[in-house]
C-alpha cells in the first residue's frame, strides 16, 4: 500500500476456529511511532480497532486505518481476545507499506532569535524579553505546541500555548515564525528566565519534546532544539533589575469555596473559589496566577488556575514610590464524575510571589486555623445517568456504543447534529453502564447528545466521528469477477501529419493514435497544461479551475456532480434526485472527500465522492484497467450505496456537469465532442473546446458494481431533458456547459465509478469545421453554409434548363434556335 501524504483505509478479514461469532477481537498497531508516547508519557499507544462478524463472508473483520507517512515495511499489529495475544508476524499474509514519506519526528526549531531588554529600573520601568522561533516540519506540518518559561530566583511560571493559526505573516504550517514574549516591569529582581519545557505536535500528533527535568534519558531523541545542541544558553535570557528589599512573602487574607458539600454524581459538579492575598511591602506580582489544588484521599489531584479580579495599590507617602498591594483572585472548576467520593476533597493554594522573589502558599492543614474553607464533603447519587466515553464511530454513521453509569433498563438518546437537525433514538441495549444506539446518521461533523433514563437527564457529550475516508473496493483477498470487458472499436489514425508526427505519437493498427507524453488526444496535437492545485470547494464537489492564457484571456472551467436519475428499460426517467447539501472533509492538500445522501422509497442512499488532484505523473489501477494520470489531472471517485430500484430492469444515471468559459468573445469558436480514446484504456472522452483551450475528460467504460467489474456507457444529455433548474450559462462561441450521463446497470449493494478531467492546450483552434461548433462570425456552421450553396447551385441549374426548354420549343424564337444549333455543331467538330 501507499501512505504518502494520506491515511490509508483497509479491512482485515480472518477466521478463527471454534470461536463464537460474538467474540470481540481488539487490534492494536505495533510500530516505532508509538515509542514517542513511551518516551514522553503523553497520549495513548495509538488507535485501537475492534472486530465485527461479517455474516456475508462468514469471517471476522476489523476496519482500520494506517496513518500517513509512517515507516515502510511490514505493518505490525497484535490481536487481543479472551486474554490471549496473537502477533501479526505469525500470520501467513502480511501487509506491506511500500510507499511513504516517513516522518516520525515532531516539529523542530530551525532558527531562534533572542529578544533582550536593557536594565529595568525607575528610569526604564518596563522591557520586553523573549524568543522568536522558526518552527519547521516540512512533511506533516506543525499543528500546535506549548512553551513553559520559569524564573530562576522566584520560580515564576509563564505558559504559552499556540497553534498554526498564530504563525506570523509569511509563514505556513511547514515553516513559520512564532513569538514567546515576557513583559518585565519595575520593581523586579535580577534573574535568568529559562525555557524549561517545550512540546510541539505535528498534524498527526507526532511529538518533539524538551524538558530540563526529563522523565527519562530517551527524550533527547525527539528534542525540538535539535539544531542547537551545542548552545546550552539558547533557552536562557538574563534580566538585570534594580531590586527592592523586603522580609516577608505574600500572605492570604481570605479564602472561600462556593459550596461546603458537592454532589459528584450529578450533572453540575462545579466549584468556585474566591480569595484575596496581600503584600504591603514589596507587592504581589500581577503576572502570576496562584493555583488552587483539589486533593482526594486517593491522592487524585486537580488544578484550578486562578484569574485576577482586582488589584488595590497602597497610597504613596511623601511622593515616595509604594509597591504594596492587595490582589483578589477567583477560579472555577468542574470536577470529574465521582471525584472525591468517598472521603471528600481537601483544598490548598500555592503560587503567590512578590516583587522581591519571595513566594508562599497554604496547605489544607495550614488553612484550618485561619478558618478558611479547606474541605468539601461529597455525596454520590448512583441513579444519576452520566456519560463518560464512547466507542469510535466513523463518518458513515451506524451503531454507537456509549459508556458511563446510572443508565436504566430503557434509555433514549437525544442527538443534535452540526446542521441543526435532531434525532431521537431508543437504545437497543441499555444496562447500568452500557448503551447501544442503532443507525446513527452519517456525518463528518461532531455532534452532541444526552441520555434520558428514568426521567433523569445525563450530561451532554460531544461525539467526534473518526474520518476513515472510506471508498470501498473489492475485498483484498478476492479478484473481482469479470463481466464482458468493454473495449473500444477499431479506430483509424488521423491528423496531418498522422498522429501529430513521429515526435508526438505513433499509429497502432485498429487502435488509432497512441501519443507520447506530454501529447494527448485522438490526433496527439494537445498538451495538458500544468498548474497549481485549485482551491478546495468546501460546499460541494465542484472543481473550479482558472487559467490565465495569452493576451490576459481568462479561462474558467468547472466539473460538478448534479443528480442521480433512475431510468426505465426504454431510457425514460422514472425519478430524479438532485444533490443539494454535501459534507466536506480535507484528506490532504490535494485530496478531498464529500458526502451526501438522498431518500428514495423511504431508504437512505449514501453518496461518497473523493476528488484527487495529481501533481505528478502517476500510474493507477481501477477495475483491472491500468490508467496513467498526468500532472494537473483531477480524478473523481464516486461511490453510491444500495439503491431501491422500482424495477430490476431499470438502471441508474449519474449526471455530471462540465463547462468551459473564455473572457474573449471575438473571432473565436466553441466545439464539443464525445468519442473513444485511442490510448488503450478503453474509455470515452469528452472535449469541450473554446478557441485553443479545452476541458478534456476521460470517462472509463467500466465500474465496480457489487464488487464485480461491469461495463457502463456515457452520453451527453440535453439540459431540457433533466427537468431541473441549473442556473448555468447559455452555450455560445466563448462558453459551453454540457451535461454528461454515466449509465449504470441494476445493482444490489454498491457501485463505484472513476472519471477524470484536465485542461489542455490545442495546436489548432476551434473553427467552423470543428464538431458541433458555435462561431461568432456566422450563426451558420460551415456544413450548413455548404448545404445552402449546393442547394442554390442546383436551383440555378434547374432554372436554366427550364428556360432553355421553353425557348427551344417556342416558334417565336427561331433565330435563337439556329444560334444554339450552330453552337452545338461547332463543339462536335
Amino acid at each position: 500500500i501507499n501512505i504518502t501524504n494520506y491515511r490509508h483505509y483497509n479491512i482485515f478479514y480472518f477466521n478463527y476456529d471454534n470461536i463464537p461469532k460474538d467474540t470481540q477481537f481488539r487490534m492494536t498497531h505495533v510500530g516505532v511511532e508509538n515509542n514517542q508516547n513511551t518516551i514522553t508519557n503523553m497520549g495513548s499507544m495509538g488507535p485501537v480497532f475492534y472486530s465485527t462478524y461479517n455474516e456475508k463472508k462468514r469471517l471476522f473483520q476489523i476496519e482500520f486505518y494506517i496513518e500517513e507517512n509512517t515507516n515502510s515495511g511490514l505493518y505490525g499489529f497484535v490481536l487481543n481476545f479472551i486474554g490471549s495475544n496473537l502477533f501479526s508476524s505469525y500470520l501467513d499474509t502480511q501487509l506491506i507499506i511500500k510507499n511513504t514519506k516517513m516522518d516520525l519526528q515532531g516539529p523542530i526549531f530551525k532558527t531562534i532569535t533572542k529578544i533582550t531588554s536593557p536594565k529595568i529600573d525607575e528610569n526604564n520601568i518596563s522591557g520586553v524579553i523573549g524568543w522568536i522561533m522558526t518552527i519547521e516540519d516540512p512533511i506533516n506540518g506543525f499543528k500546535s505546541g506549548y512553551v513553559t518559561v520559569r524564573g530562576s530566583e522566584d520560580s515564576s511560571v509563564f505558559n504559552y500555548t499556540f497553534t498554526v493559526n498564530d504563525v506570523k505573516a509569511g509563514g505556513n504550517q511547514y515553516s513559520g515564525d512564532y513569538e514567546v514574549k515576557l513583559i518585565i516591569s519595575n520593581p523586579c529582581i535580577p534573574q535568568v528566565y529559562t525555557i524549561t519545557e517545550v512540546t510541539l505536535f505535528d498534524r498527526l500528533d507526532r511529538i518533539s519534546y524538551f524538558s530540563i527535568s526529563p522523565p527519562n534519558e530517551y527524550t533527547s531523541l525527539i528534542n525540538p532544539f535539535l539544531y542547537f545542541l551545542n548552545d546550552s544558553n539558547i533557552n536562557k535570557i538574563s534580566v538585570d533589575c534594580t531590586p527592592i528589599y523586603c522580609l516577608n512573602p505574600p500572605d492570604l487574607f481570605s479564602f472561600s469555596a462556593s459550596t461546603k458539600q458537592l454532589e459528584v454524581g450529578g450533572l453540575s459538579r462545579e466549584i468556585s473559589f474566591t480569595f484575596t492575598a496581600y503584600d504591603l511591602e514589596c507587592g504581589i506580582r500581577t503576572d502570576q496566577y496562584p493555583i488552587v489544588y483539589l486533593i482526594t484521599t486517593m491522592n487524585q489531584v486537580l488544578e484550578c488556575k486562578s484569574n485576577i479580579t482586582q488589584v488595590i495599590m497602597d497610597l504613596p507617602v511623601n511622593d515616595e514610590p509604594v509597591y504594596g498591594n492587595v490582589v483578589g483572585y477567583s477560579c472555577t472548576i468542574q470536577v470529574p464524575f465521582g471525584f472525591g467520593y468517598p472521603g471528600g476533597i481537601f483544598i490548598s493554594v500555592y503560587g503567590f510571589i512578590n516583587n522581591f522573589g519571595l513566594f508562599s502558599g497554604l496547605s489544607a492543614y495550614e488553612m484550618t486555623p485561619k478558618d478558611f474553607d479547606y474541605y468539601i464533603s461529597t455525596t454520590f447519587n448512583e441513579n444519576n445517568p452520566n456519560l463518560v466515553t464512547y466507542y469510535r464511530i466513523t463518518e458513515r454513521g451506524g451503531d454507537l456504543w456509549l459508556f458511563g453509569s446510572g443508565f436504566g433498563a430503557t434509555s433514549t438518546a437525544y442527538i443534535t447534529f452540526d446542521d441543526g437537525s435532531k434525532s431521537v433514538i431508543q437504545a437497543s441495549i441499555s444496562n447500568s453502564t452500557v448503551i447501544k444506539l442503532l443507525n446513527v446518521k452519517a456525518t463528518f461533523k461532531p455532534y452532541k447528545l444526552y441520555i434520558k433514563t428514568n426521567s433523569l437527564q445525563s450530561n451532554i457529550m460531544t461525539i467526534e466521528p473518526t474520518i476513515f475516508n472510506i471508498v470501498d473496493t473489492p475485498d483484498p483477498t478476492e479478484t473481482p469477477p469479470l463481466s464482458p470487458i468493454p473495449t473500444n472499436k477499431p479506430q483509424y489514425c488521423i491528423g496531418s501529419p498522422v498522429c501529430g508526427g513521429p515526435s508526438n505519437g505513433k499509429c497502432v493498427e485498429n487502435q488509432g493514435c497512441v501519443c507520447f507524453s506530454p501529447w494527448i488526444g485522438n490526433e496527439c496535437l494537445s498538451q495538458i497544461i500544468i498548474m497549481d492545485p485549485p482551491t478546495a470547494n468546501e460546499t460541494d464537489p465542484t472543481t473550479n479551475i482558472k487559467l490565465r492564457g495569452p493576451d490576459e484571456i481568462l479561462y474558467k472551467s468547472f466539473v460538478s456532480l448534479v443528480s442521480l436519475r433512475e431510468l426505465d428499460v426504454f431510457g425514460e426517467m422514472v425519478e430524479q434526485r438532485v444533490f443539494n447539501k454535501w459534507l466536506f472533509t480535507s484528506i490532504n492538500d490535494t485530496t478531498y472527500q464529500y458526502y451526501t445522501n438522498i431518500t428514495v422509497s423511504n431508504q437512505t442512499v449514501h453518496i461518497n465522492a473523493i476528488i484527487r488532484w495529481f501533481t505528478e505523473k502517476t500510474k493507477i489501477s481501477f477495475a483491472n484497467q491500468n490508467l496513467e494520470m498526468y500532472p494537473s489531472t483531477i480524478k473523481y471517485t464516486v461511490k453510491i450505496s444500495q439503491y431501491p430500484f422500482k424495477n430490476q430492469l431499470n438502471s441508474l444515471q449519474l449526471v455530471m456537469s462540465a463547462g468551459l468559459q473564455s473572457s474573449s468573445t471575438n473571432n473565436i469558436c466553441s466545439s464539443q465532442m464525445l468519442g473513444d480514446t485511442s490510448s488503450g484504456d478503453n474509455s470515452n472522452f469528452i472535449k469541450i473546446q473554446i478557441d485553443d483551450h479545452s476541458l478534456y475528460g476521460r470517462l472509463i467504460k467500466r465500474c465496480l458494481l457489487d464488487d464485480t467489474i461491469r461495463s457502463i456507457t456515457n452520453e451527453f444529455i440535453d439540459q431540457k431533458d433533466l427537468n431541473i433548474s441549473t442556473g448555468t450559462f447559455l452555450n455560445s462561441q466563448n462558453q459551453l456547459n454540457l451535461y454528461i450521463g454515466i449509465n449504470i446497470g441494476y445493482f444490489q449493494s454498491s457501485v463505484i465509478i472513476d472519471p477524470d478531467f484536465s485542461i489542455i492546450l490545442d495546436q489548432s483552434s476551434a473553427n467552423f469545421d470543428s464538431p458541433n461548433s458555435i462561431c461568432k462570425k456566422s450563426r451558420l456552421t460551415k456544413s450548413q453554409i455548404a448545404g445552402i450553396a449546393i442547394g442554390g447551385a442546383v436551383f440555378i441549374i434547374v432554372v436554366i434548363i427550364i428556360i432553355g426548354s421553353i425557348i427551344y420549343r417556342s416558334q417565336n424564337c427561331f433565330s435563337v434556335k439556329i444560334i444554339i444549333y450552330k453552337t452545338f455543331k461547332k463543339s462536335k467538330v
